[in-house]
């Protein structure tokens, strides 16, 4: 449950980094304008979240996930105060200003300015946080060479600089939506709507990482994302984006047991929808977006990691019957590991082949086996029992004939759907999808 206490130490680590608005915060407290309220109330739009809890600001209701809460503690809890403060200084600044100011775009400002304010304050804590453990390390600018410890160091270093004074390190997010050829692992996909996204590294901009604060998405908070880039770790956050908005993330780690390397999901997450606030625009969940971001981490591990024999994840009750689904297999209480990619993933990944022409040798041959054993789930005979898993595979086998695909896939699944054309009911729907007459 969240306490006043805890409020009262995420002023206090505030305050030792910026004395004057930890005693503001810390006035507001002691005033009663800041203080804790009851849980939120299950509503549809925050379904399944066991009940996030809340605080008041200024009498204004401040959602405070609970699993980033109890993984987090009090360093989330100032995410979330910073943003209101920044929220609180640029609503003095329009007082100031009085009449005249359109209400809708000083909301959006109002918005923006407080998410970008929480993000520039959590870049210098990075920043004086990497510099201090370098000084205790006695690491120069050259330690252990350009690649070693002290050379990711130091890029780590330059890259917070370079975000802090607003120069993203990587791409902005319209270079990359834009870029032909997309960059390394960069996919384009369809969600289940046919709404155009993109499976992409997650760009270190300000754009995106304000986005990662508006939405609030479980275990992705700014100073996790942060902390990657310190650690040398960013390269194993990817997101999900649908017109330059962030819909999605995901975190991967490497796990080694004794000769077994496995690629694990430790992280996953997708936006909710969000009702409408004086300050916060709505948002709407698009339906979709997991298994694109399990489609993508597909590509990546194929691509990226084709040593590795196995994906795995850990996952909570109420979603294993979609992991399950998408072809993952049970292990423990509850672990599952990837076995084929089945339904919404094999559709997923062919359609992301199919918006890629250049692509490895390894990774066409991956996709090659995924598209022969859709092939062979249509046209097994027990139709009725299967008939959701076949609509899958069929949407599967026809985004191989979509323009764009790689040629190699094209053929593989135009000899499959020859080979079985007596077991498959829709093989002449198909067939004028190959452009055969």
């Amino acid at each position: 449950m969240l306490k006043k206490e805890h409020i009262r130490q995420a002023i206090q680590g505030i305050a030792a980094r910026d004395p004057d608005i930890g005693y503001t915060l810390d006035t507001m407290l002691g005033m009663g304008r800041i203080t804790p309220a009851r849980s939120a109330p299950h509503t549809k739009t925050d379904a399944g979240s066991g009940g996030d809890f809340q605080f008041l600001f200024d009498g204004e209701p401040v959602a405070v996930r609970r699993i980033i809460f109890f993984n987090t503690g009090p360093p989330y809890l100032e995410e979330l105060l910073l943003i209101q403060y920044g929220r609180m200084l640029k609503k003095q600044s329009y007082a100031r200003k009085g009449a005249g100011v359109a209400f809708q775009k000083a909301a959006r400002e109002i918005n923006t300015f407080g998410l970008e304010f929480m993000v520039r304050h959590k870049i210098d804590q990075a920043l004086a946080q990497l510099r201090q453990d370098g000084r205790a390390r006695g690491q120069g600018a050259a330690a252990g060479g350009e690649h070693g410890s002290g050379g990711r160091h130091q890029q780590s270093i330059r890259r917070l600089e370079m975000l802090r004074k607003n120069e993203a390190s990587d791409s902005t997010l319209l270079q990359l939506a834009s870029a032909k050829p997309p960059p390394e692992n960069c996919f384009r996909g369809l969600l289940a709507d046919e709404t155009p996204a993109f499976f992409m590294p997650f760009p270190f901009c300000m754009e995106a990482l304000t986005q990662s604060a508006d939405l609030n998405l479980e275990f992705f908070h700014v100073g996790f994302l942060l902390d990657c880039l310190g650690r040398g770790v960013a390269d194993n956050l990817y997101a999900c984006l649908v017109d330059r908005r962030l819909m999605g993330m995901v975190y991967l780690t490497l796990k080694k047991a004794y000769t077994t390397r496995t690629l694990k999901i430790q992280y996953i997450a997708s936006a909710r929808a969000r009702a409408g606030t004086e300050t916060l625009e709505p948002t709407t969940a698009l339906k979709g977006v997991g298994t694109l971001l399990v489609a993508g981490v597909w590509m990546v591990w194929k691509n990226r990691h084709p040593q590795i024999r196995e994906l795995a994840l850990d996952s909570e009750v109420g979603a294993r019957q979609f992991y399950e689904g998408i072809g993952f297999q049970p292990r423990g209480l509850s672990g599952l590991f990837l076995k084929k990619p089945q339904g919404r993933l094999a559709a997923a990944i062919v359609n992301m082949a199919a918006h890629r022409r250049e692509m490895p040798a390894n990774l066409i041959s991956e996709i090659q086996a995924v598209v022969r054993d859709q092939a062979k789930i249509l046209a097994k005979r027990d139709f009725l029992r299967r008939k959701n898993r076949r609509e899958m595979s069929l949407e599967a086998i026809k985004a191989c004939f979509k323009p764009g695909i790689p040629n190699a896939i094209r053929s593989t699944a135009g000899d499959e759907v020859n080979r079985h054309r007596r077991s498959i009911p829709e093989y002449a729907e198909l067939l004028k999808l190959m452009g055969e007459p």
